[in-house]
């Protein structure tokens, strides 16, 4: 439905507040779905002068600014937040200067989509095991696409992996589902980089026959196991527990892993659940073989999910 042109007396309260609060025009505008001259009239009309804000940048900050825009990546909107400015403002300063504005919309690629071709370090181990798990490839559009969806708290994970992969932190999307719930998700379209994914062993959707990865070093495996925990499992320093639960034979696979590599006093239970809709649990409890799975898994470790490894 069409706004009226005229602003009624609870809407104007509620701008008014929030100018009071700070708000300028151009932000104003943009909450309350109108123009700046509307909201320049009602200020004026209730004996404010409208908040100006800064409408031109210098050469040295729109030089600095376009480089951050073209090296990093960082969006007019993200520019216009850090020079105390609007996103347009940020774009004709460009413009005015030549420099080239990238179109609405504009989605950057990979750099490299070759980065899981080969297992050759932590990370693309450890990234390798948390996708099995928590990660999806679909076809979208005939192309293919690996979609990871984690809870709010740990999009500071999925800023951290895009960084890693070539990609700025505005990938990284926030959606409130029905019921509320807050996630974060990214999206890479790019056949070769899913390709190189399912050729590991990743299977096309999240719940599969999945297994530990394919084609890794031996001396990268504890980085997968990692990446398969922090995704599917869970770890209780109160009752000195390390749990799994997953389809297929990754948690068969990983109990056998841990139990030799770790050097486990007992071996891990495993938990069949008959309902073919469950999937197997292992289970790891005690004190010294808990401290020995840790130890095992995260000392030393450079990249891992801060929420499992609260130590």
């Amino acid at each position: 439905m069409t706004k009226s042109r005229f602003i009624q007396n609870e809407e104007a309260e509620n701008i008014l507040s929030d100018f009071h609060a700070g708000l300028n025009t151009v932000q104003l505008a943009e909450k309350y779905g109108r123009n700046d001259s509307t909201i320049g009239k009602l200020l004026k009309k209730n004996g404010f002068r409208p908040r100006s804000i800064k409408t031109k940048l210098t050469e040295t900050q729109v030089l600095e600014a376009y480089e951050k825009y073209e090296k990093e990546l960082w969006t007019t909107e993200k520019l216009g937040e850090f020079y105390s400015v609007d996103a347009n403002t940020i774009a004709n300063s460009f413009r005015r200067y030549g420099l080239e504005v990238r179109p609405n919309g504009w989605i950057p690629s990979l750099k490299d989509d070759s980065f899981f071709e080969t297992i050759d370090s932590e990370a693309k181990a450890y990234y390798l095991g948390f996708i099995m798990c928590d990660g999806s490839i679909v076809e979208d559009k005939k192309h293919l696409a690996l979609h990871i969806e984690l809870q709010h708290q740990d999009e500071i994970w999925l800023k951290q992996f895009v960084k890693t992969i070539g990609l700025p932190e505005e990938r990284v999307r926030t959606y409130t589902r029905s019921g509320g719930l807050t996630t974060s998700k990214i999206s890479i379209n790019s056949d070769r980089f899913c390709t190189n994914l399912i050729d590991k062993g990743i299977v096309r959707k999240k719940m599969g026959n999945k297994q530990i990865p394919l084609h890794v070093p031996t001396h990268l495996l504890r980085h997968v196991i990692r990446g398969i925990i922090d995704a599917d499992g869970g770890i209780y320093d109160k009752t000195n527990s390390v749990t799994l639960s997953g389809a297929g034979q990754i948690v068969y696979q990983v109990a056998d892993y841990l139990f030799k590599e770790a050097h486990l006093v007992k071996k891990p239970a495993i938990y069949d659940n008959p309902d073919i809709y469950s999937a197997p649990k292992m289970s790891i409890h005690g004190k010294e073989d808990f401290q020995k799975v840790i130890h095992f898994l995260y000392n030393n470790a450079a990249v891992y999910l801060e929420r499992k490894y609260p130590f």
